[in-house]
């Protein structure tokens, strides 16, 4: 199926809307939309938004942080930010310990034990 620019543009324009509605509610109630939450949002109807969202994940834009499941909603954040919680999360205890290590095999080592 091809597209006309115009279907492009508008397209582009709700992928835009879609994650600056994510930043802005992420920014104002300080908690993770939803993907219903999106759609009232943006005012586009649900199952366009679902395939916005869908392809913003596939592109690495969205992460899903929770959901699926029966009753449960799809709770997704900005790919940026997500990668930002990962790296501030504190490393366990076991790790900081400096005699925990993994031993380094080499391919000479390998073949001795054959």
């Amino acid at each position: 199926m091809i597209k006309t620019i115009r279907e492009k543009t508008i397209s582009g324009d709700d992928y835009r809307k879609v994650i600056q509605a994510i930043e802005e509610y992420i920014f104002q109630k300080h908690k993770f939309p939803s993907k219903a939450q999106i759609e009232e949002l943006v005012g586009i109807p649900k199952q366009k938004c679902d395939l916005i969202i869908e392809q913003l994940i596939r592109e690495n834009q969205l992460y899903p942080v929770f959901g699926g499941g029966r009753g449960l909603p799809v709770v997704v954040l900005p790919y940026d930010m997500m990668q930002a919680v990962i790296m501030a999360q504190k490393r366990p205890d076991w790790m900081q310990n400096p005699s925990y290590s993994f031993q380094e095999k080499s391919i000479s080592n390998r073949k001795s034990k054959n």
